[in-house]
């Protein structure tokens, strides 16, 4: 009997270590395959922005977050992150939120959304937390199939670099779409000397 237990939680160390591993695996492919798809969108808008004379984008790589959890329910870790393209004066840029899901032959982009989106869809659902054409949201946590993102929006009194007045929104991701499910916390103007959560 003392023989059976070393060799049992030695064998459950080594499964535990693997599945680790094959999930740093997973991990290492699915951030390469969306910084990929995040350069090859950045190179796209800077065409099409000196196209229009507005000037080159450029993508912020050290800004960039990556979210891993189970997005589609099949029990594999997917991934969800969010970028910036930077270029459009004023420190301002665009916002983009990416999912990645665990597909049989690899990591595979399936859902593509710019922040004017994600605000469209919540002045749709009647949210009025976001209020202009400056508005955005920020990706900032992933649960199962639920994603939760900061919004932000301005003060007349703000500068185009900090919004000041802040919420939490969540959605909800199925059937390779992101659904607008509910306010986690209302809208409200941070607090003179506050950080800004970004």
């Amino acid at each position: 009997m003392k023989s059976v237990l070393p060799t049992a939680l030695t064998l459950l160390l080594v499964a535990t270590s693997s599945l680790f591993a094959q999930r740093k695996n997973w991990e290492s492919r699915a951030s390469a395959a969306i910084l990929q798809y995040a350069r090859t969108i950045t190179a796209k808008e800077s065409r099409d922005a000196v196209d229009d004379g507005s000037g080159k984008r450029s993508l912020y790589e050290e800004g960039m977050r990556f979210f891993y959890s189970d997005l589609d329910g099949d029990g594999d870790p997917d991934a969800a992150a969010s970028f910036f393209t930077e270029g459009l004066g004023s420190g301002s840029g665009l916002g983009h939120t990416v999912i990645c899901l665990n597909e049989k032959r690899g990591p595979s982009i399936v859902l593509h959304l710019y922040d004017g989106d994600l605000s469209d869809m919540l002045r749709g659902a009647g949210v009025r937390e976001i209020g202009n054409s400056r508005s955005g949201v920020r990706l900032d946590s992933v649960n199962g199939s639920r994603l939760r993102f900061i919004t932000y929006d301005y003060h007349p009194d703000d500068g185009m670099c900090c919004p000041s007045i802040q919420g939490e929104v969540e959605f909800v991701y199925a059937d390779r779409r992101l659904g607008f499910s509910r306010v986690l916390v209302l809208a409200r103007r941070r607090e003179e000397g506050a950080p800004v959560q970004n």
